[in-house]
């Protein structure tokens, strides 16, 4: 801050330390009104005020004796204006009526001098009532000021005022550079806090000899430490790479500051996978004096990139499902029409019989495929509608009904409470049953029990990063998302279950572990699933059952459809 100071006692170059040390502890706004005690006797008059100016030009008022009533916005922004500082002089006072000849915008009713004050920016203006300050002076030294605060303004008063109004002009123009540096120090803290704040990666600071000096919300989660350990601890006791004879951030003080990835300690020992990456932080003198590590979970990116390539690949391969069943629906239709003539003229050759039902069959097996190829790739806009799902689950068990007494499977239908209807398209949605009840009953070949289950549940609105993945997947959930209801129904079955490897895969198309099976049965399920904006996962282990789990909203335009 270079402000000219000389000419002013040590006794007032005391108070004036004084003084700035309290503005610079003080609160935003309206403050030392007490260390401004001096100004009307300095200035002559009777109630005053000091408005400052931040580096954006906006009119703060600081303090003073004058009521807030008084200096209201429109005469803030008749200060900020281009005309007030162009038609009065800085450094001078101007009387009321001097003001409102100059600046027709300025109200002649106002009874109030104005004295500009700027060094090489425009930085405040003295308003001045004109009156005797002797009591204005004693009022705010008894009301507002401490006591050292009084005895800095007498200080302050008695040598300006003994010399020359310049050196009050002074001190203001002081007292505002340091006004203004403080907003911008409280201001950058508190945006610099509020940007580390929401980061979503880890943010760790050490000084030079490597002491943590900050670690951030989600730096501590991933590092399985609290704020308040790691500050004042050795790095080494907060990072804790698995391996490694060097520390990455002793190495990162010493030079060393790539890109790095290892394996760290965690909450209670687990290994985390962290990406990190440094840099240094220096004196004016260009030494060394700390360091910032920025770090992530670099396993959450990867499993975006192959989420988003799966979408990309399924794309892909619904587009060219679609090219090929149309080629193939035309051929496959007269290969089915010529098995039909073959039974009909050689019903009595057995073996040419046995042959031409071979080809039918077949042919109607891959009519199947090809229809369920453009299900796929073009399930159609659902038409919704609102619905009892209770009738759209009894009507798809009751379908399958037959076939699951042939396989000796009990199937149960249980309802948790009154459940709302919901907008869906009921035939799409009991074919995503029917198809759940199917694949059931082939994992219990030697009896079980398979439970559908419905209730409504609230939970947050978000977004699964990949629907129809795991239930055990980790789910992104916004720390304040709404919440919303939505109608569960849970398929259970006690067979083999499914195991790990093939979960990640059970909704690729073609996938499938069964012989027979056209692996586009889950697939379309979670695509008609999708365009109903909800959510479908699988819990399962080997010999343990299988569980899947849709969510479909309640409410008519919740939900994300797929895109």
């Amino acid at each position: 801050m270079q402000v000219p100071l000389e000419g002013l006692s040590a006794e007032a170059l005391s108070a004036l330390r004084s003084i700035l040390s309290e503005a610079g502890g003080g609160t935003p706004g309206r403050c030392w009104a007490g260390d401004l005690a001096w100004v009307p006797r300095v200035y002559g008059a009777a109630q005053f005020a000091l408005v400052g100016f931040d580096r954006e030009g906006t009119a703060h008022l600081l303090g003073g004796s004058l009521a807030s009533e008084i200096i209201d916005p429109v005469l803030l922004e008749l200060l900020e204006s281009e005309a007030f500082w162009t038609s009065l002089a800085s450094g001078t006072t101007h009387p009321a009526a001097r003001i409102a000849e100059q600046l027709e915008i300025w109200p002649a009713e106002l009874p109030l001098a104005a004295r500009p004050l700027s060094g090489a920016q425009r930085l405040g203006v003295l308003l001045l009532r004109e009156g005797s300050p002797d009591a204005a002076a004693g009022d705010a030294a008894a009301g507002d000021a401490t006591p050292e605060a009084a005895t800095a303004s007498g200080a302050v008063a008695r040598d300006a005022g003994g010399g020359s109004v310049a050196l009050g002009d002074r001190l203001l123009l002081a007292l505002l550079e340091q006004w203004r540096w403080d907003r911008e120090r409280r201001w950058l803290g508190g945006f610099s806090r509020a940007l580390i704040a929401v980061q979503k990666r880890g943010l760790l600071a050490v000084d030079g000899q490597g002491r943590v000096v900050h670690l951030n919300r989600q730096g501590a989660e991933m590092l399985g430490v609290t704020e308040s350990q790691a500050i004042g601890s050795d790095c080494t006791r907060v990072l804790r790479p698995l391996a490694g004879s060097e520390h990455p951030l002793l190495e990162g003080l010493a030079g060393r500051l790539e890109r790095i990835e290892l394996f760290v300690r965690g909450e209670r020992d687990r290994e985390v996978p962290i990406s990190l990456r440094m840099e240094r932080i220096y004196s004016p003198l260009g030494e060394t004096i700390g360091l910032v590590a920025l770090f992530r979970d670099p396993s959450l990116e990867r499993a975006f990139d192959q989420e988003s390539r799966r979408r990309e690949r399924l794309a892909v391969i619904g587009e060219l499902a679609a090219g090929v069943a149309h080629e193939i629906r035309n051929p496959l239709t007269g290969i089915g029409n010529c098995a039909q003539v073959l039974q009909q003229r050689f019903a009595d050759d057995e073996g040419t019989l046995r042959m031409a039902d071979l080809i039918l069959r077949e042919s109607q097996r891959l009519d199947r495929i090809v229809t369920s190829l453009l299900k796929f790739a073009h399930p159609g806009p659902p038409r919704m509608r609102a619905t009892a799902i209770e009738e759209v689950v009894a009507t798809a068990v009751e379908l399958e009904a037959a076939a699951a007494e042939q396989c000796g499977v009990r199937q149960e239908v249980r309802v948790d409470g009154r459940i709302p209807q919901i907008y869906i398209d009921p035939e799409q949605i009991q074919q995503v049953l029917v198809n759940l009840i199917r694949n059931a009953h082939a994992a219990m070949p030697d009896a079980g029990v398979l439970s559908v289950e419905i209730s409504v549940v609230r939970r947050p609105l978000h977004l699964r990063r990949g629907l129809g993945r795991r239930a055990t997947d980790r789910v992104r959930v916004p720390r304040k998302s709404p919440q919303g209801r939505f109608a569960r129904l849970r398929v259970r079955d006690t067979g083999c279950g499914i195991s790990p490897q093939a979960q990640g895969r059970i909704f690729d198309p073609f996938f499938t572990t069964r012989s027979g099976g056209t692996g586009l049965g889950l697939s379309v399920s979670q695509s008609i699933i999708q365009e109903h904006g909800g959510t479908i996962t699988v819990q399962s282990g080997p010999g343990a059952g299988t569980v899947f789990e849709i969510d479909l909203p309640v409410e008519r335009r919740q939900g994300e459809r797929r895109r």
